[in-house]
């Protein structure tokens, strides 16, 4: 069976401003695994740039209370498209908070963490508990983990 590639995240052709690593390792899957892989999007409001986009759910402007809030929701949205996929990359270790690998069982999870808990914290952000909590447990859901971040 061919494999076939679902890239999660909230960067794919994101406006000038918002351009930056994830951003740019997105462009870079898309280029090399080519039509072997597709997209989904999450994001804030609607966007025509994603082959297949969702809005969050829950609007809170605090990037990571919103990120725990919708964790559940992006996990149940992912679950009910794996069985077409025989890989899935998580671009950013929050896009796979709350992700059960059972309910992925026989899709090989790749994660690129990106910027975490720990490094935000450092920059001056305010991070919950529970973030960290979270980080911790999708750690321990990849079977691949592909970073150049510090922490």
């Amino acid at each position: 069976m061919p494999r076939k590639f679902l890239i999660v995240t909230e960067k794919h052709a994101p406006s000038l401003d918002q351009r930056d690593g994830g951003a740019m390792l997105v462009e870079t899957l898309k280029a090399g695994l080519g039509p072997a892989a597709d997209i989904i999007q999450f994001e804030l409001g609607d966007s025509p740039r994603a082959p297949w986009r969702f809005t969050y759910p829950d609007q809170n402007p605090n990037r990571f209370a919103r990120r725990l809030n919708n964790a559940q929701w992006v996990a149940d949205t992912i679950a009910n498209l794996a069985g077409d996929y025989t890989d899935i990359v998580f671009v950013h270790i929050s896009m796979l908070f709350a992700t059960q690998p059972k309910r992925l069982q026989g899709t090989r999870i790749w994660l690129f963490p990106m910027f975490m808990g720990a490094s935000y914290e450092e920059s001056g952000e305010t991070i919950p508990s529970a973030y960290f909590q979270a980080e911790y447990e999708a750690l321990l859901t990849a079977d691949r983990i592909l970073t150049p971040s510090h922490f």
